[in-house]
């Protein structure tokens, strides 16, 4: 084996996702083991530029992605029979064609066009699925071919894995492989966190709690702006987001909300290439996710800097977050009980850092990012080894 091609499903000119941030981990791995990389995107973004700088050759070719997955699932099989249609000759067909990679990986669920492009050219696949399955039937069709053209599913948690199950598809067909995140040195996070305070005017007195993610009604920035009724009567307190406005009216209804909440300091500062200098900078990281997300890349990028995690209990975040110990989950959507917790480490400092001390550890231990590489190409070698092909 000497050539892996990484197939991204979605770039972003000011900021790469948590899934780009895996794919290109995965990238580096194998580059790391001498192997070739040829990195694929949709459209030119910022991912494309860091798969470059790493040593990836870089390619552009344009291919359409399931997004009825998230707004329409019973149109799924009409989109699936119409990408089976689209795939010979298209654009990505030909770059495989030349490119003859040894595997192809694609990330996320709704990215079927490199799993039809690899069956019909013989590509050995190993398919990333980064979304917990809704159980709606419209998803059968992709379930099907999920099926039928992997070599290799790969779920980041066992949430991902027992939502397939449920939709019927053999758990033991599943390996589970969580992913890594860099864990910055101490050193970079104590002078991230200098530097940022002092320009944001923090003294060590105020707390300052972060939120990072793409706002839309489904990450629940409005929930946390609302559960600050539980701690604004504190006084020094603030509240940072970092993050693209992918619904530009839920947005402004978070900025009007926002303006209401005084005396609660509020920052947005929209998409930001690099968030750990804030994330070394806030004292908590809230995570009010109202969607099931797998594996929220945030919650490892938080623990690695020693940031205690708030979060709903929701999707694969119980499996990263030691509930009291490594951080706190409250019930999905009770945004009461997410502000009553801020309140009460906004006025418990030890509690606090002891919390975010052991999710470092934790992060370092279970979620370093030599782990995740390790244990990737571990995967693509042992199915080299069974000689896994497409028939």
């Amino acid at each position: 084996m000497s050539k892996v091609m990484l197939v991204n499903h979605h770039t972003d000119p000011e900021m790469v996702t948590g899934a780009e941030k895996v794919l290109l981990a995965a990238g580096l791995s194998c580059l790391e083991q001498r192997m070739e990389v040829v990195w694929v995107s949709p459209q030119p973004g910022l991912s494309c530029d860091r798969a470059a700088r790493t040593g990836m050759e870089v390619h552009i070719a344009e291919y359409p992605v399931l997004w009825n997955f998230v707004h329409d699932p019973s149109r799924l099989d009409e989109d699936c029979r119409a990408f089976e249609q689209a795939a010979p000759g298209s654009p990505l067909s030909r770059l495989v064609c030349a490119q003859r990679p040894d595997w192809i990986v694609a990330g996320s669920a709704i990215n079927l066009m490199p799993a039809i492009v690899a069956r019909q050219q013989g590509v050995p696949l190993c398919w990333y699925i980064q979304e917990i399955m809704p159980g709606h039937p419209g998803l059968s069709p992709l379930l099907m071919r999920i099926r039928q053209y992997a070599d290799r599913i790969l779920a980041p948690s066992e949430a991902v894995r027992r939502s397939l199950a449920a939709c019927g598809m053999s758990p033991d067909s599943v390996q589970v492989l969580p992913y890594g995140t860099d864990i910055p040195p101490a050193e970079a996070i104590r002078r991230h966190r200098r530097s940022l305070r002092l320009c944001f005017g923090w003294t060590e007195e105020h707390v300052a709690v972060g939120w990072f993610g793409s706002v839309y009604r489904g990450k629940g920035l409005l929930e946390l702006l609302q559960a600050s009724a539980y701690f604004r009567h504190r006084g020094k307190i603030a509240i940072v987001a970092a993050g693209n406005a992918v619904e530009a009216d839920y947005l402004q209804q978070c900025l009007d909300e926002a303006r209401r909440i005084a005396p609660v300091e509020w920052r947005y500062l929209g998409a930001l290439p690099n968030i750990e200098p804030l994330l070394a900078a806030v004292d908590l990281v809230a995570i009010p996710s109202l969607v099931a997300d797998a594996s929220p890349n945030i919650a490892l990028e938080a623990m690695a800097c020693g940031r205690c995690v708030v979060a709903y209990a929701s999707g694969g975040l119980p499996e990263i977050v030691a509930h009291g110990d490594t951080g706190y989950l409250v019930p999905n959507g009770d945004a009461a009980a997410l502000g009553r917790t801020i309140a009460e480490l906004a006025e418990h400092d030890g509690k606090r850092e002891k919390a975010g001390r052991k999710g470092r550890r934790h992060a370092i231990s279970r979620f370093g990012l030599s782990r995740f590489k390790a244990d990737f190409v571990a995967m693509l070698h042992s199915g080299a080894e069974r000689g896994e092909q497409q028939p």
